[in-house]
């Protein structure tokens, strides 16, 4: 629980103390604090609302929201986006200032002390951490009628607490409508307590607050709208049309209150003077409403501070609850309860006392207020959630049940309770209670009010009750009525001494009240019969003794007949103090008579009293009696004086009339009663003294305190000048190095060649060196002028756009331009950054690049003339530039090789290595090929497929970052042509062999061609070959002669029908299965060899086919054109070499 807060004192009448040492405070008090709460679905509604409100309204923001505290926050980030205000997050010690808005960080609670935010930890368990509560309760407590609070959406109760205390001190509450919050139970929770002076949609809040802030009342007001108050006739209108509308008077209530509760009306409604105020509320019945809700001080919570409730426990509930009769009930009294917090902690504390000694609840309360909102409320006891931060744990658990809205009050407790509207100004109070809980309310009330109420809270009390009022009240008058049971705690218990009566008038609807506290009484019915009036007042000079009417203090008030033989005006300062106008011989008994009546009540009459008037003595009887009739001022007296005559001429002493020395008799009587009287009154005021004297001591020990505190702090001042001495030193050597900085800075400016333009936040000219003057015509006479009024020398219009785009941004652009004579300039535009990381323009650079631009343009050129692909990267691989060849070669668009690693041109099985031998490299850079001696590397293209490459890289000198280039030369076609050339030679060594061991050896060549067709196949490297040869019969066909690659277990060999390519001249190649000229016997007997392409060649010999020679492969892109043209010369040979045999000798040796 917050104990700062539960320890509050209500601050309506208090005068703040700015601190004179804090300036910064003392300024931002002349316009609101506005505090924001927000929680699911908020950002939205943030967003909204700081769109829509002005910059320069010069109110404080604080930004409240629930956020996750295991995770930073951005929140500050988000809210500068929409709006032009400073947005920062909140610091313990930060003195808030006026147009920014502060950001409470996660997992901190946020409290404002004398307009410095402070931050603490948060207690209690993270579902009752209530933020924003917390917040809005200490913003009230130090900004009072300056603190405005705004509810936005959010899940849970959160904010309705903090809204009821600051509403309390006067300030404003505004809420967003339910119905455009994303998440409504904190909207509707805020609306349900009835305070919120408007309810509107995020959008609308700026504007509103804006034009509150308009009509703020400045410094002053509040004590010139209290002299209006008090002297001026427009708040006697106020009144009464307050009093008709609501049947209620406020007029004895304090003008401090009252005035500020006013004051805020008129400024919500844009009203700067009461005479502009008063025909609003006439033509407005519900501004009456608003204005009347808003002087109900609606301040309460469950155990407002818990030590003076503690203290009350012990000193009175535990003797009020032990010394109970049995079946006795116990009766309390809560008057002004509001919503029934006071009430309930109450029943509760007793109910826990009675537990305790095990008896049954026998309680009964009376809650009562004039708010009838407030009491439907405590009537329901459904409070919103955060109440469980006010609440101990305990009697959470005991007495609370879980509502849809938060908490409900059990329902036992709940039936204690009678909530009853009740005016305790003017009605009837309750009475015989044994305890009485009226916290500050008397505060709110004017002396003749307060007393007015003590009176009746003390007659409501039997002998032994106990009256509880708030720690900035005081019981006054009636002290001699009470025991203290504790000071500081306000605990008062009534003794036994008799109450003066109190009669019914007082109870009865009054008329309105003077500033004296007086009715105004009407005047005399003008129809009244004339006769009537004539014969009364006739009688009552005839027949009336003289009479004087004085009030409780003693002053006259009405003096009827001629009172000039016992009254007389005093000497000296005019006084209607009845005791100093009194005659000679009347004071004394006068006196004691007024006392007596006052304390009794009953008629006092004194016979024979001896007068001196005029050189003179006469006897007067004296009459003292409480003033008949119903009249509002309770203690007023009548005193009568009567005429007995001259004092009889008597010589002797002893020759007096017995009846005279009987009236001495009885006069000595009353002498010692009198006595009596004066010495109860001379101890009581001893008692009094004794109490006073009791305080003084304790108020001297305070003073002690804290003039020990003065001299501690002095002591601290003493330090502090001390440090304040020695930054002061630091803070002169300092400005010395900012001036030799500014010299160095100075001198910079004047001898660069770099072109540098620094302008302000409207691209106005603020400084310049002499190098920019090349590129735009600059003069002294020019700073203060827009940038974009001076001509400049280069071929770029986008100078301005750009310039805003970097104001906007905040990102540096860097653009290559060309001057009119040719010079190319690299512009780089940055934001200009003030000391505190402000924006406070933009800084343009002019960098003359020619010579870099032409050295580019050769080195271009020297890349586009080189026939292999060139590939320049940086120090972390990536490439920066390439030439057309290498996109050529790589197969990629123009400019899609920019950005992309180098180990993207790899095959993935070579990429671990390369990243190695590329880091060794990096270390020692020197020009070489790639890769080891005798290692083939492979570079892969955009679609996939590799090629065999040639790959050599070096550093480029002279860059001021690491800069490397790769030479990439495709070797596939090279790689090709030698391995067609080493086949074709193998090809032929195997037939040139053949030929030399097998030409001569006719009889044996079916068994030759067997042995050439398996060396084909062995140094080849296809996978079958076979021969078949034209047989010599017509229509014949071809007879199978030779084959190589089957094995001696393969029971499928080639039949010579499976492929016959006819008698053209073009060999066949098949490399589907599926295409023509592929027999089924062929397609299947192909598929159990796992061959995917077939070459079929004619053998021509003299233009004559000698036969066909077939040759299988299992890859299915074989036989290219050079492969054929390369089958084809060895079958041209072959048939050349058939055709000089007789064929009958071939069939026969093949059969």
């Amino acid at each position: 629980m917050d104990q700062p807060l539960l320890e509050r004192v209500s601050q309506a009448d208090k005068v703040v103390d700015t601190h004179v040492g804090e300036p910064e405070f003392a300024a931002i008090r002349r316009l609101p604090v506005v505090g924001i709460g927000a929680s699911a679905g908020g950002l939205e509604a943030i967003e909204e609302l700081f769109r829509h409100m002005p910059s320069d309204t010069g109110m404080t923001f604080v930004m409240v929201q629930h956020l996750d505290p295991n995770h930073k926050s951005i929140l500050s980030e988000l809210i500068a986006r929409f709006t032009t205000m400073l947005v920062s997050e909140a610091t313990s010690g930060k003195v808030i200032q006026p147009n920014h808005i502060y950001v409470i960080p996660p997992n901190r609670d946020l409290d404002l002390l004398n307009g410095t935010l402070q931050l603490i930890a948060p207690v209690g368990p993270r579902h009752l951490r209530l933020s924003i509560d917390h917040f809005f309760r200490s913003l009230a407590l130090d900004q009072g009628p300056n603190a405005v609070c705004i509810v936005l959406s959010g899940a849970g109760s959160d904010g309705s607490l903090g809204l009821r205390a600051i509403k309390g001190e006067g300030g404003v509450a505004l809420v967003q409508i339910p119905e455009t919050a994303a998440y409504d139970s904190m909207p509707r929770s805020a609306l349900a307590t009835g305070l919120a002076d408007a309810v509107l949609a995020p959008r609308e809040i700026g504007p509103w607050l804006s034009a509150y802030a308009r009509h703020f009342p400045p410094p002053g007001s509040a004590e010139a709208a209290l002299r209006e108050l008090e002297s001026g006739p427009e708040a006697d209108k106020l009144f009464t049309l307050v009093r008709n509308h609501t049947g209620y008077d406020f007029s004895l209530y304090k003008e401090g209150t009252i005035g500020r509760r006013i004051e805020r009306r008129m400024a919500v409604n844009r009203v700067n003077s009461l005479a502009d105020y008063i025909p609003m509320l006439q033509q407005n019945p519900a501004e009456i409403d608003r204005l009347w809700k808003d002087f109900l001080i609606s301040v309460t919570q469950f155990f407002r501070n818990q030590k003076a409730m503690e203290a009350l426990d012990e000193k009175a509930l535990q003797a009020l609850v032990s010394n109970r009769l049995a079946g006795q009930p116990i009766r309390i009294w809560v008057p002004g309860c509001s919503t029934g917090e006071e009430a309930y902690t109450l029943a509760m504390l007793v109910q826990e006392r009675l537990e305790r000694l095990g008896l049954p609840l026998n309680l009964q309360v009376f809650a009562t207020d004039i708010d009838q909102d407030a009491l439907q409320i405590a009537r329901m006891a459904v409070y919103p959630q955060s109440v469980a931060a006010d609440v101990p744990a305990h009697y959470l658990r005991r007495h609370f049940l879980r509502h849809p809205q938060g908490f409900q009050m059990a329902k036992a407790l709940r039936g204690s309770i009678v909530f009853a509207r009740h005016d305790i100004t003017r009605d009837p109070p309750f009475s015989r209670m044994d305890l009485v809980s009226c916290r500050n309310l008397l505060i709110y009330l004017r002396p003749p009010l307060q007393e007015r109420v003590l009176d009746t809270l003390t007659y409501a009390l039997k002998p032994q009750g106990v009256l509880f009022l708030g720690i900035s009240e005081s019981i006054g008058k009636f002290s001699h009525l009470y025991e203290t049971l504790d000071r500081r705690a306000r605990i008062f218990r009534r003794t036994g001494l008799s109450v003066p009566g109190i009669r019914s008038s007082q109870w009865v609807p009054r008329r309105l009240l003077n500033e004296r506290g007086e009715d105004i009484v009407p005047s005399r019915d003008p129809g009244e019969s004339e006769l009537k009036y004539l014969t009364e007042s006739a009688l009552l000079k005839e027949h009336t003794p003289v009479c004087v009417i004085v009030d409780e203090r003693y002053q006259v008030l009405y003096v009827h007949g001629h009172a000039g033989r016992y009254l007389e005006p005093a000497v000296g300062r005019a006084s209607m103090y009845i005791l100093k106008m009194a005659r000679d011989g009347l004071r004394n008994d006068l006196a004691g008579a007024l006392r007596e009546v006052a304390s009794s009540g009953n008629l006092c009459r004194i016979e024979s009293l001896r007068v001196k008037s005029d050189e003179s003595e006469r006897l007067v009887n004296l009459t003292v009696r409480q003033f008949p009739g119903e009249h509002p001022k309770v203690g007023a007296f009548m005193v009568l004086f009567e005429d007995a005559g001259p004092l009889p001429q008597q010589t002797n002493e002893q020759t007096r009339d017995p009846v005279d020395l009987l009236h001495g008799a009885d006069r000595l009587v009353w002498l010692e009663k009198e006595l009596a009287v004066n010495r109860e009154s001379l101890q009581n005021a001893n008692e009094e003294l004794e109490t006073s004297n009791e305080e003084l001591q304790s108020t001297v020990e305070e003073l002690q305190s804290s003039n020990e505190e003065l001299m501690t702090s002095q002591e601290e001042l003493s330090s502090i000048n001390e440090e304040l001495l020695t930054v002061n030193v630091e803070l002169e050597d300092k400005i010395r190095q900012l001036e030799a900085t500014s010299d160095d800075l100075e001198n910079l400016l004047q001898c660069t060649e770099l072109g540098t333009i620094f302008l302000d936040v409207d691209l106005r000219v603020r400084r310049f060196t002499p190098a920019a003057t090349k590129v735009i015509n600059l003069l002294e006479a020019d700073i203060g002028r827009p940038v974009e009024h001076i001509v400049h020398k280069l071929e770029y219009t986008a100078l301005i756009a750009d310039a805003e785009q970097v104001l906007d941004t905040l990102q540096r652009k860097t653009v290559e331009v060309r001057g009119t004579d040719g010079v190319w300039y690299s512009l780089r535009i940055t934001a200009y950054r003030t000391g505190n990381n402000a924006v406070g323009g933009v800084v343009l650079t002019f960098v003359d690049r020619t010579d870099y631009m032409l050295a580019e343009q050769r080195f271009h050129q020297l890349l586009e003339s080189v026939p292999d692909a060139m590939i320049l990267s940086n120090n972390i691989g990536e490439i920066v530039q390439v030439n057309r060849h290498a996109e050529r070669l790589f197969g990629y668009e123009p400019g899609n090789m920019i950005g992309l690693p180098l180990d993207s041109l790899l095959p993935e099985r070579f990429r671990e290595r390369h990243q190695e031998n590329r880091l060794q490299f990096y270390r020692k850079p020197l020009a070489r090929p790639m890769g080891r001696p005798g290692l083939q590397l492979f570079a892969l293209r955009a679609d996939g497929n590799e090629f065999p490459a040639d790959i050599a890289i070096g550093p480029i000198p002279g860059y001021y970052d690491q800069m490397y280039v790769a030479t990439v030369r495709d070797i596939g076609t090279r790689r090709c042509q030698e391995f067609s050339l080493a086949r074709a030679n193998k090809m032929f060594y195997v037939f040139a062999n053949w030929t030399q061991a097998h030409y001569l050896s006719s009889d044996k060549m079916g068994r030759s061609l067997e042995l050439l067709c398996r060396n084909l196949v062995s140094v080849e490297g296809c996978s079958r070959c076979w021969i078949c040869l034209d047989d010599t019969a017509p229509g014949m066909g071809l007879t199978l002669i030779a084959h190589g690659g089957f094995a001696s277990t393969e029971s499928t060999l080639p039949e010579p029908d499976w492929i016959d390519p006819g008698y053209g001249l073009t060999p066949l190649v098949i490399r589907r299965l599926v295409d023509k000229g592929v027999t089924d016997k062929l397609r299947q007997a192909a598929f159990g060899w796992g061959c995917n392409s077939i070459l079929s060649i004619p053998m021509m010999a003299a233009d004559r086919r000698v036969g066909v020679l077939v040759v299988c492969s299992m890859a299915s892109d074989a036989f290219s054109v050079d492969e054929v043209s390369l089958w084809q010369t060895l079958s041209s040979s072959l048939a050349a070499t058939l055709a000089m045999l007789p064929h009958s000798s071939l069939a026969s040796k093949g059969s």
